[in-house]
C-alpha cells in the first residue's frame, strides 16, 4: 500500500470510530430529576434484542456542548527540493510516525529537519500541523494546558491553521474561560467563514449565558453550513424554543444564582426557591467540599412551558443542561417534593462542574439521588420487589448513556440502581473518594482505568460484590 492511501486508510478508520462516540454523546444531553419510585418495575436486561455493550464508553466531552466534529490531521507532505539525505531522511521518519499519529514524535523528527534547513516551508508545515495534531490528540486525554502549550507552538512557527485556533477554543471552553474561547472562535470564522464547527460552540457559549438572540444566530449560521447534522437541527430547535418562552421572563440575581421566572405570580415561588438553592449551595457544597465559581442559571416554567421547551419524558420532574430548569406549577403544595428536586438539579450542576460531564449516568444520578436525601426505602423496594420476581437487574454498563428514552417503569429502575450502586460506594469508600473520582474523570479517558485507580478494585468487581449484596437482602426478606 503506498503512502498516501495508508493516510486515507487510517483517516477513514479513524472517523469512522468517532462516528460512534458521536451516536454515543447524542444521547447523553439531559439529566433529568427521576420519576417517584412507585412507578413500577418491569424486566430491563437483559432486554430481548437489545445490543450488549462490550466496551463501556463515557462521556469526553461536556455532555452539554454541540458535538465539535472528529479532528482530522491535515497531510504532512514529502519533500522535493532538499539534497541533504539526513533531511529527507528525518522527514520520512517523521512522515511515518504521523501516519501513525505518533505526533509527538513526528514534531520530533520535523524539528530536527528543520534544524538542518530552516527555511524549508514544507518542513515548518510539517511540523506546525504535528504540533497541532498533538494539541488534539491532548485535547481527547484532558491535557488541556498541554494542548494549548502544543497549538501555540504550532502558531509560533508561521503556519496559520483554523483547526488550532479552534482546538484553543474548545479548550477555553471547557476550562469555562468563555470570553477567550470566543475570542478564538471568531479567528477560525474570519480564517474559514465556511466551516461549521466555531459556529456551532458559540451558539453553545451564548445558549449556556442564557443570551438566547445570539445563541439563535450562531446556531443559525451553523445549520445553514451544515444542513445535514440532525444534532444540530435539535440545538437550534431547542434555541429558538427557549428563547419564545422566555422572551418577557423576569430575573432575580444572588451572587451563585441567576432565576427566571415568567410574572408577578410566580415572583413568590421565585423568593421560595432561591432560598432553596442558597441552602444547597451551602449543604451540598460541603458535602462534596465543591461550590462552583460562575453563578447558575435557573429558569422557572409552567408545566407545559417546561414540556415544550426541554421534550423531557412525563416522568421527569426537573432538568440541568447546564442550566437549571424548573415546573414549578403546584410546587407550593409540597415543599420537602421542591426542596429535594432542587437539591437534585443543583447536584448535577456540582457534578458538572467537578467533571466536565465525564461520567457515567448511573453515577451522575445516584450522587444527585443521595445528596438530595434518605430515600433508601423507596428506591430498594423497587429493587427487591425486582428480585422477588426473578426479573433480571440492568447491568452497570447498559446504564453509562441517557435514561430519557425510558418508560416509566424502566425508568424506575434505572434510577433505583442508580441509587443503590452508589450509596454502596459511598458506605465502602466515603463521599470524599467519590469526589476524587469525579476530578480524575475530568482528566482521564477511560472510566473503568478511573475508578480502578481511585479504589484499588476492578468496576466489574465492585458491581458483583453490590449484585450480592442486593440479592442477600432480598432473600433475608423473603
Amino acid at each position: 500500500m503506498d503512502h498516501h492511501a495508508k493516510i486515507g486508510t487510517f483517516l477513514i478508520a479513524t472517523l469512522a470510530l468517532l462516528a460512534l462516540i458521536l451516536v454515543y454523546l447524542v444521547g447523553r444531553e439531559l439529566t433529568v430529576r427521576p420519576p417517584s419510585a412507585s412507578s413500577g418495575t418491569g424486566r430491563m436486561s437483559p432486554v430481548p434484542g437489545e445490543p450488549s455493550q462490550e466496551k463501556i464508553e463515557v462521556d469526553r466531552g461536556s455532555g452539554l456542548e454541540v458535538f465539535v466534529s472528529p479532528f482530522s490531521a491535515p497531510e504532512a507532505r514529502p519533500l522535493t527540493e532538499s539534497n541533504d539525505l539526513l533531511t529527507r531522511q528525518w522527514n520520512e521518519e517523521g512522515l511515518a510516525l504521523y501516519t501513525k499519529g505518533e505526533y509527538e514524535a513526528a514534531a520530533d523528527r520535523f524539528g530536527k529537519a528543520l534544524d538542518r534547513s530552516p527555511g524549508n516551508s514544507v518542513l515548518r508545515e510539517n511540523l506546525a500541523h504535528a504540533k497541532g495534531s498533538r494539541g488534539w490528540q491532548l485535547i481527547e486525554s484532558g491535557r488541556y494546558q498541554d494542548a494549548l502549550f502544543s497549538f501555540q507552538e504550532a502558531l509560533n512557527l508561521g503556519v496559520e491553521d483554523a483547526d488550532f485556533y479552534m482546538g484553543m477554543g474548545l479548550i477555553y471552553y471547557r476550562l469555562k474561560q468563555e470570553d477567550r474561547a470566543i475570542e478564538m472562535l471568531k479567528t477560525v470564522i474570519l480564517q474559514r467563514s465556511d466551516y461549521a464547527q466555531p459556529y456551532k460552540l458559540l451558539g453553545e457559549i451564548y445558549s449556556m449565558r442564557d443570551e438566547m438572540d445570539m445563541a439563535v444566530g450562531y446556531l443559525e449560521n451553523a445549520a445553514e453550513l451544515d444542513p445535514s447534522d440532525r444534532e444540530l437541527a435539535q440545538r437550534l430547535a431547542k434555541a429558538q424554543r427557549e428563547r419564545k418562552t422566555q422572551g418577557a421572563f423576569q430575573q432575580e440575581a444572588t451572587l451563585h444564582f441567576t432565576v427566571k421566572f415568567e410574572g408577578r405570580e410566580e415572583r413568590d415561588v421565585a423568593a421560595q426557591i432561591i432560598d432553596l438553592l442558597e441552602e444547597a449551595y451551602r449543604e451540598i457544597g460541603q458535602a462534596l467540599s465543591a461550590f462552583p465559581q460562575a453563578p447558575i442559571t435557573v429558569i422557572l416554567y409552567s408545566n407545559q412551558q417546561f414540556r415544550d421547551v426541554t421534550l423531557t419524558p412525563s416522568w421527569s420532574q426537573g432538568l440541568f443542561d447546564g442550566k437549571i430548569r424548573l415546573p414549578i406549577e403546584g410546587s407550593g403544595k409540597d415543599p420537602t417534593l421542591l426542596k429535594k428536586v432542587v437539591d437534585h438539579e443543583y447536584a448535577h450542576a456540582v457534578i458538572y462542574d467537578l467533571c466536565k460531564g465525564r461520567i457515567p449516568t448511573w453515577l451522575n444520578e445516584g450522587i444527585a439521588l443521595n445528596l438530595e436525601g434518605d430515600n433508601t426505602a423507596q428506591w430498594e423496594s423497587v429493587l427487591l420487589n425486582q428480585i422477588k420476581q426473578d426479573q433480571n437487574l440492568i447491568p452497570l454498563k447498559n446504564l453509562h448513556g441517557s435514561f430519557m428514552g425510558f418508560p416509566d417503569d424502566r425508568a424506575a429502575l434505572a434510577y433505583a440502581e442508580s441509587y443503590s450502586a452508589t450509596q454502596y460506594l459511598m458506605d465502602r469508600y466515603g463521599l470524599y473518594r467519590i469526589k476524587e473520582l469525579l476530578l480524575a474523570l475530568a482528566r482521564e479517558s477511560s472510566f473503568e482505568a478511573a475508578f480502578e485507580n481511585q479504589f484499588l478494585v476492578a468496576y466489574t468487581e465492585f458491581e458483583r460484590d453490590w449484585l450480592r449484596q442486593i440479592e442477600r437482602r432480598a432473600h433475608e426478606g423473603t
